[in-house]
């Protein structure tokens, strides 16, 4: 048979105890399972290209729009003008082993938050491969981190007014 698998035409063969496994050319097996037809054990073979976008779709990652793609078998990491490789998994489309990778813009801030620090309201922003250390009109970094953004590796930069008193306390 052949039937779809993500984007790809796949070719299907059941075999009755096969001897070896079977090859079509230009094609690679990407999947193989014990099988019944009518009573008798088979064995079903799935055969793709390697190297095929098997899906694309495109997803937020923070504020940022990701295009996510599904590969079988790639022979090296694909490319998108004007995005980078932000995470590659692997993956599992219709129960053949893929690399899934996605792709955001370099230097575009993912998420902005606000909160107290003391007294002072703090600005949080989470930043995909900046160029450079951003700034934030009033207000100097006051801490720079590492970070994670749904497993896509980030800076956190925290911003703080200076010369403001964030607490006081006394104590007898």
């Amino acid at each position: 048979t052949e039937d779809k698998v993500g984007s790809q035409l796949a070719i299907v063969q059941e075999r009755f105890n096969p001897s070896e496994e079977p090859t079509i050319a230009e094609y690679i097996i990407a999947n193989t399972q014990e099988s019944d037809i009518g009573g008798i054990p088979t064995k079903r073979f799935t055969f793709l290209k390697d190297n095929v976008e098997l899906s694309r779709s495109s997803d937020l990652v923070g504020s940022q729009k990701a295009i996510v793609t599904e590969v079988f078998k790639p022979t090296s990491d694909p490319t998108e003008t004007g995005y980078s490789v932000a995470r590659t998994e692997v993956s599992d489309v219709e129960g053949i082993p893929t690399k899934r990778f996605t792709f955001l813009k370099e230097d575009v801030e993912l998420s902005r938050s606000e909160d107290k620090v003391g007294s002072q309201l703090a600005i949080t922003t989470e930043v995909f491969k900046p160029t450079s250390d951003p700034t934030e009109s009033g207000y100097s970094l006051a801490r720079e981190e590492v970070s994670d953004v749904e497993g896509i590796p980030t800076k956190r930069y925290t911003f703080l007014k200076e010369d403001v008193k964030l607490s006081a306390s006394e104590d007898e």
